[in-house]
């Protein structure tokens, strides 16, 4: 599994690689600040997690077909919002490794 993470605040860059590489190898892991519009229409990953304060969220948003999963997250967020069809999910950021676990291996979620 390849995933690319979003996320304009170096601070929380650490935070990620802790949850992820839990899960997956550090390996599959890639943590960015910013991406251009180009490079995001060319992507081919898995999973592309992108803190919703991040000013490409929007377009990623707006992107109508994608071969990614994509996960929104943010503080702001007090509920779970899954668009599976979209392939597109927001989750709270307190509650990004447990969604993470449950997408990955079907457990429930609590």
């Amino acid at each position: 599994m390849n995933i690319i993470i979003l996320d304009n605040n170096v601070d929380r860059h650490i935070w990620h690689k802790t949850i992820w590489t839990e899960f997956i190898g550090e390996n599959s892991i890639s943590i960015v600040n910013s991406m251009s519009d180009h490079k995001i229409n060319q992507l081919c990953c898995d999973m592309f997690v992108v803190h919703l304060g991040n000013p490409e969220s929007e377009f990623i948003q707006e992107l109508s077909e994608v071969s990614f999963i994509r996960i929104f997250f943010s503080e702001g967020f007090t509920d779970i919002s899954s668009y599976p069809d979209e392939r597109q999910y927001f989750i709270p950021k307190k509650d990004l490794k447990d969604f993470f676990k449950n997408l990955l291996f079907g457990a429930d979620k609590s």
